[in-house]
């Protein structure tokens, strides 16, 4: 993302904007940009009162140019990041990109909370039995702290390896103290999960450091902003400390009261009724329907807008109805259930697996969103019915009313290509289990 800075700016159509622009495009000249809104159009539907429309814009190539030359002399992107901005200085062009809100203003945090179910599928296969009692975002932790996988946004950082508390199945539960404790487990270990920013400062979350760092005057700021005490304490642990507590009591209380993660969650559990396990087999499935990986990921990153024009078969309508019940009869081994699942999979028309596969292409989205929390420090201790309607209201452990708004991002469409190279990530979850 890139933010507009004007010398007019109060005079600007951009002021407060920042410009959202495909890594991708930066680092390959075969780059092909698609029309983003377009093709985003079911996600933004089920959060349109948690997001702010983004404005189409086309740029250039010469423009694109500037952009990532500025970035790399700023020195501001994290070393685990630089590998996605390539080498390639030859681009497509023009690409479209998005102009969206600047949410790093006054006191915001970032969120990507990761899926919060445990998978119901039948189709989980035997050697992952695992899934359905931890959640996957641990047994990723544990297999990239072993060094077995390495996750994107640290692979080669300081911090590869290290490993996170964080348990999306608490953050999502609904319980005050469990929220409590998976909020406190993301400041202890932001990883990629957390961010918070005052005005242009990163004050937690990984690469910080590699972002300019901070001064103790940054998070004195922001602990007045949402505490009395700030401008008492002294110590920079103090102070540092204090911060934290404050924020992770407003993020629990504002997750807690907001029904924004129990609507996520409904929607994480609606689209994902195959797992990833199921996801491979129905994938082959439709492989073996088409000439090749190209026509069946064609049919798989087509608009969305265009399904359901064809009238499902009996198998299919039975097969979806196995996939939802969700507790298995007492009577059936796992190996039993998983090998019904198969046989129905082995009966679906294509039309049936791109049902199937880009629903779970859209249940990977809603497990890989982030979201803002963005308070409105300048209300304070007004009442819930402040000027901007926009905000709810919370009230912090000193008392203090804050306003604050939660707002989408990242929403980006996967595309089908994920699908080829899952079967591999899958099969060493099998390490875990075996360890267990």
């Amino acid at each position: 993302m890139f933010a507009y800075k004007s010398r007019a700016a109060s005079t600007s159509c951009l002021f407060g904007k920042v410009l959202r622009v495909d890594k991708a495009a930066f680092c390959s000249a075969n780059f092909v940009s698609v029309d983003l809104l377009d093709r985003k159009n079911m996600i933004q539907i089920m959060f349109q009162a948690y997001l702010d429309f983004p404005q189409r814009v086309h740029i250039d190539e010469s423009f694109l140019v500037g952009l990532k030359q500025q970035a790399i002399a700023s020195n501001r992107i994290p070393a685990s990041r630089k590998v996605d901005w390539g080498e390639d200085e030859s681009y497509c062009s023009p690409v479209v990109a998005e102009l969206m809100p600047n949410y790093q203003h006054s006191l915001s945090i970032e969120i990507k909370p990761k899926a919060g179910y445990l998978p119901t599928s039948p189709l989980v296969h035997p050697n992952n039995e695992c899934k359905y009692t931890t959640s996957r975002f641990q047994i990723l932790q544990q297999l990239n702290h072993r060094g077995v996988i390495s996750k994107g946004w640290n692979k080669g950082s300081k911090v590869m390896g290290v490993e996170s508390a964080f348990d999306p199945i608490d953050l999502f539960s609904r319980d005050v103290d469990r929220i409590h404790q998976s909020v406190k487990a993301l400041f202890d270990c932001p990883q990629n999960n957390l961010k918070v920013f005052c005005g242009k400062s990163m004050l937690y979350g990984n690469g910080y450091q590699d972002c300019g760092g901070n001064d103790v005057q940054d998070y004195r700021r922001a602990l007045s902003l949402v505490s009395h005490s700030g401008p008492s304490l002294q110590c920079c642990d103090e102070i540092f400390n204090t911060l934290e507590s404050e924020l992770i009591q407003i993020v629990s209380t504002i997750l807690f009261t907001d029904p924004f993660l129990k609507y996520l969650l409904e929607k994480q559990r609606y689209y994902d009724i195959l797992d990833a396990d199921g996801a491979i087999l129905v994938y082959n499935r439709l492989l073996s329907l088409c000439s090749s990986n190209e026509e069946a990921e064609m049919l798989l990153d087509a608009d969305l807008n265009q399904r359901n024009q064809h009238s499902m078969s009996t198998v299919f309508i039975k097969f979806v109805h196995y996939l939802n019940t969700k507790d298995r009869p007492s009577n059936q081994t796992h190996q039993s259930w998983y090998t019904i699942g198969k046989t129905f999979v082995k009966k679906l028309e294509k039309v049936e697996c791109v049902e199937l596969l880009q629903n779970w292409l859209l249940s990977l989205v809603l497990c890989d969103i982030s979201f803002f929390i963005i308070l409105n420090t300048n209300n304070r201790n007004e009442g819930c019915d402040a000027e901007n309607s926009s905000y709810h209201c919370v009230t912090t452990t000193c008392g203090l009313k804050l306003h604050y708004k939660i707002k989408v991002v990242d929403y980006d469409r996967k595309p089908a290509k994920k699908l080829r190279k899952k079967e591999l990530i899958e099969a060493k979850i099998a390490l875990f289990y075996k360890e267990l």
